[in-house]
């Protein structure tokens, strides 16, 4: 309420959206759903896939309570739910399954599949393996003939197949689109970079919020907006393929 109140006396306009588990009691997602305008939920896919990568920490099966959550966030018609499957060398093979079952159970959602990314000691110790690129470039592709084919109303969207210049200018959000209030307190504009000591921390965290308020350092988070994107970097110039790559992860 108050950073409403705050961006209503500035005459902005204030979007909140958020990035969860989405293992919640349903008080919580009463909550989410009156304050939040976008929900993004790391769900894998069907109950098989989702219960074997995604256990709660006590052991048991995440499936039913982040399908719960799901279908009342999709039901509401202010919050846009989009749907996020880390896929990995054992999955790519299944995303057209994947995105057909979402299709199916959540309509309208929007579903963003992405790669698993070799982050954390915890994702180095679990034998996981990133997908080959070619593989899931080409199921992107399959599962966007498989939407168009049954005429879904699902949006299938992935960094590698926007090309329109006039509204993609960067790779991603974390070029300065995005502002991140990670659970730690750090406000960062990457969300896969949440913590001081995560590769690419010195990089994208630009403040911090705790009990002395709020700090952020405009000047690194205006550079982060003005500089990363295909139409700044030089390199970027000359290449053919600009408008796909948009200059590439800003982390990597």
């Amino acid at each position: 309420e108050h950073s409403r109140d705050v961006s209503a006396s500035l005459g902005v306009t204030l979007n909140l959206s958020l990035v969860s588990n989405g293992i919640w009691s349903d008080r919580q997602c009463d909550f989410v759903v009156e304050h939040f305008n976008n929900v993004t939920l790391s769900f894998d896919g069907p109950a098989e896939i989702q219960n074997r990568y995604r256990p709660i920490l006590s052991g048991e099966d995440s499936f039913q309570k982040i399908s719960h959550i799901a279908k009342r966030i999709n039901s509401n018609e202010g919050v846009a739910l989009t749907l996020s499957p880390i896929i990995t060398s054992e999955t790519v093979g299944r995303l057209k399954e994947i995105v057909s079952f979402f299709c199916e159970e959540y309509p309208g959602a929007t579903i963003y599949p992405s790669c698993l990314r070799e982050y954390g000691d915890r994702i180095k110790s679990s034998g996981l393996k990133p997908p080959s690129i070619e593989v899931f470039c080409s199921s992107i592709l399959e599962s966007q003939m498989m939407i168009d084919t049954i005429g879904s109303n699902n949006k299938l969207i992935n960094p590698f197949f926007s090309t329109a210049p006039d509204t993609v200018k960067s790779f991603c959000g974390a070029c300065g689109d995005n502002c991140i209030v990670s659970s730690g307190g750090f406000i960062t504009s990457c969300g896969s970079v949440t913590r001081p000591e995560d590769q690419g921390g010195d990089f994208f965290i630009c403040g911090e919020v705790g009990d002395a308020g709020v700090y952020i350092d405009k000047d690194k988070y205006l550079f982060l907006r003005s500089e990363l994107s295909g139409n700044n970097l030089k390199e970027c110039d000359v290449c053919f393929a600009k408008n796909i790559c948009r200059g590439g992860c800003p982390s990597a």
